[in-house]
């Protein structure tokens, strides 16, 4: 799921305010790429639980995974980027252009103001059954 959303938002932020980058969010010396890189998006890796959704007498149980994938980019507190409320509207909307079939799919944000920086935690969540 991480690769599609990669792929959609790639191409739909390629001109907005906001870009998303292939790397992991990962910390660099102690600081997170996120907030090291401002007005990137970093993608971290889907997270999957199952929950049994029908079992059944012969072991052919029907599953339903949740995939979650969570995304972080922060911009100045001061100086909010032009566009920024596009950007936001075109990331939460790659939760519909991912193409992978789900019963369910839900995005949301949230923010956090650290120092003269505000942090976006975006939330992709998908709904499958196995």
């Amino acid at each position: 799921m991480r690769a599609e959303l990669l792929s959609y938002l790639t191409t739909a932020t390629s001109t907005a305010t906001i870009k998303v980058v292939s790397e992991l969010p990962w910390n660099t010396a102690g600081e997170p790429l996120y907030l090291k890189n401002m007005k990137r998006m970093y993608l971290d890796q889907e997270q999957v639980t199952q929950t049994t959704l029908v079992p059944t007498l012969n072991g052919g149980d029907v599953y339903q995974d949740d995939l979650t994938v969570t995304g972080y980019f922060a911009v100045d507190a001061k100086n909010s980027p032009t566009g920024l409320s596009q950007a936001i509207t075109t990331i939460l909307n790659a939760r519909d252009k991912t193409g992978v079939s789900n019963f369910g799919s839900e995005a949301d944000y949230t923010t956090e103001i650290q120092d003269d920086v505000i942090i976006y935690t975006v939330e992709y969540r998908f709904n499958t059954i196995t």
